[in-house]
């Protein structure tokens, strides 16, 4: 079966192409780690959506899964308790690659090595809602914690895993639960589903317990603190029992509080006739007691009153007192972008109590590509990327790497995520959008000092070429197109387009702008509004047009005539009977003063 986008175990057989071969492949790893590899995709044939992997067979294929491009147990193994067929700690799977015209089987011989175990959180994860609320919680990481925030959660499996969906962060039912009506395999409204981060080799899955709690009161209540974000989340410094008191609405009668559950109830305690949530021990940031160990604390806390009760879940994130880091450029979410072709990224400062920081790169899935000056915190590429060639774990130009810092004892993470930006090439168009575009220079994507191509596509789009000999092309709409300085090609495409010229030097006779596309039954104008029509005189005056007749030595004049096949406009603005502008269309135009905006 599929849950979300992880290809699960089918039992059913996977028909052989016409194509095939097959190879095996022995790993060894070490006990309590879900990732097991990465799976080499061809270049699909015939077309990108063809290529796929799959579990094709194996003693112990039930054990794995798929998820994107990478193999995984869909629970960590253990090597005291081995969980694979000949319970020798060697678990076997095949998988399938198939780009649609051959295909490769890899056979994997998966030999778990043991490891000296460290305390690990036991049983599964567990939570209690109230009926009738599809939402169950956010999943970890929250606030600063040094995951990366781009990789999204996936629906491994378990009893009830069909009944779920991950948006975002955000674990939610598919359909808000009936208490009356359990839907969970057991028929005890407990929701049993297996959850995870697939972020390389440090991915583990989670298992998770959601109970669902009977709600017959209109009550509701949420918390008073600071830190409150109105998500449900509680933003404390470590060294602080006090949480948050609640307020509460719509009760009937008295309301009393208790703790329901959640993966760190045992770290709280409450006040039942006030609701002040308190821990029971100050937390300390440096040596985390919740359940995940990413100092994010996780409580389900109940109010009644003399019609029912109602609960809601709340997530306690411990800051740090201690050293923080922060990337030049970038937010708190530590996110930067940086053109392609650039080695230089950003500036990693720490503050608070250090000293003496020394810097180091201490993980992210793409950790490789980075290199940090240990004493100034310079973040770089060790080679400058290319936009068109990513090498990022994606493929998606967003790399991923965790800076750390040290002095003694004190220590510091910040995850930060590089995206890398586009960058035009020499005679590459900007592109528009299907939409009314504004493509001038000093706006994103904008025309430059050089000779620039612009395709605005759809849309009442204004394009200012700026200097430089370009090539504008408004696409559809009703379009204003400016040439500036140089020789332009101008095309208005279908709509009512103007062409706009703000100076005689814009087209000179010497160096004319050329209008592909005039069309009068389409209400095309030529605008002429900025250009004096006299210069010898002060104020703005309009231009005069005179047809075909030729110039007779008076400042203003305009006329046109046709020539070899294209019309010519001409601008006198001295008086010396010469043009002074010249602007040329393509085709034959027998033109008016309804033409012009004078």
């Amino acid at each position: 079966m599929t849950v979300g986008n992880v290809s699960l175990f089918n039992e059913q057989s996977v028909e052989s192409t016409s194509d095939e071969w097959t190879e095996e492949v022995r790993l060894d790893l070490s006990e309590n780690q879900a990732f097991v590899t990465g799976l080499w995709m061809p270049q699909p044939y015939p077309s990108p959506s063809a290529t796929s992997a799959a579990i094709a067979g194996g003693a112990d294929s039930h054990l794995f899964a798929i998820v994107g491009e990478a193999l995984y147990f869909i629970k960590a193994p253990d090597f005291e308790a081995p969980g694979d067929s000949g319970g020798d700690n060697v678990y076997d799977v095949n998988v399938r690659i198939d780009d649609g015209y051959s295909s490769w089987d890899r056979i994997y011989s998966i030999e778990i090595g043991d490891v000296a175990d460290e305390p690990v959180p036991m049983g599964p994860k567990s939570f209690a809602v109230s009926e009738n609320e599809a939402f169950v919680t956010m999943l970890p990481p929250w606030s600063s914690s040094p995951w990366s925030p781009t990789v999204s959660w996936v629906i491994l499996g378990g009893a009830d895993a069909h009944l779920f969906t991950i948006v975002g962060d955000s674990l939610q039912f598919l359909a808000a639960p009936d208490f009356e009506e359990p839907a969970d395999a057991d028929g005890d409204n407990v929701y049993d589903l297996v959850v995870m981060r697939p972020d390389g080799p440090s991915a583990q899955p989670l298992e998770l317990a959601v109970t669902v709690a009977d709600a017959m009161s209109a009550l509701d209540f949420s918390p008073d603190a600071l830190g409150f974000d109105g998500w449900n989340r509680i933003a404390l410094e470590e060294g602080t029992r006090s949480v948050t008191g609640f307020a509460s609405t719509g009760a009937d009668g008295a309301v009393t509080y208790r703790i329901g559950g959640g993966a760190d109830a045992a770290q709280f305690t409450i006040d039942a006739a006030t609701g002040a949530l308190s821990f029971v021990d100050a937390p300390d940031f440096e040596r985390p007691a919740d359940f995940g160990g990413d100092n994010v604390y996780d409580v389900f806390v109940l109010a009644r009153d003399d019609e029912g009760e109602t609960g809601h879940e709340f997530r306690i994130g411990v800051t740090d007192r201690g050293p923080r880091l922060s990337v030049s450029g970038a937010g708190e979410n530590g996110r930067i972008a940086v053109p392609e072709g650039q080695a230089a990224v950003a500036v990693v400062s720490a503050t608070g109590t250090i000293d003496k920081p020394t810097f180091e790169i201490v993980g992210g899935v793409d950790a490789q590509h980075f290199r940090i000056d240990p004493l100034t915190g310079a973040l770089s590429f060790v080679q400058a990327t290319d936009f068109e060639l990513p090498t990022d774990w994606k493929r998606d130009n967003v790399y991923e790497v965790v800076v750390g810092v040290r002095d003694g004892d004190e220590a510091a993470k910040i995850a930060v995520e590089v995206s890398v930006t586009n960058v035009r090439e020499p005679g590459e168009p900007i592109l528009g959008a299907e939409m009314a575009d504004t493509i001038t220079p000093g706006t994103p994507s904008g025309t430059t000092s050089g000779d620039d191509y612009v395709m605005a596509l759809g849309g009442a789009d204004l394009i200012d070429g700026g200097s430089g000999n370009d090539r504008l092309d408004g696409g559809a709409g009703n379009d204003r197109l400016i040439g500036g300085s140089g020789v332009d090609f101008l095309i208005g495409g279908s709509g009512a387009d103007t062409f706009v010229f703000n100076a005689v030097a814009d087209s000179r006779p010497t160096a004319p702008d050329r209008i592909a596309d005039f069309q009068r039954f389409e209400y095309d104008r030529i605008d002429l509004r900025a250009i004096d029509a006299n210069a010898s005189s002060a104020g703005d005056q309009a231009f005069s047009f005179i047809g075909k007749s030729d110039f007779y030595g008076k400042p203003g004049q305009l006329r046109f005539e046709t020539i070899g096949g294209d019309t010519f406009v001409f601008a006198d603005v001295n008086g010396d009977a010469r043009a002074d502008l010249q602007i040329v269309l393509s085709g034959t135009v027998y033109l008016n003063s309804g033409d012009f905006m004078f």
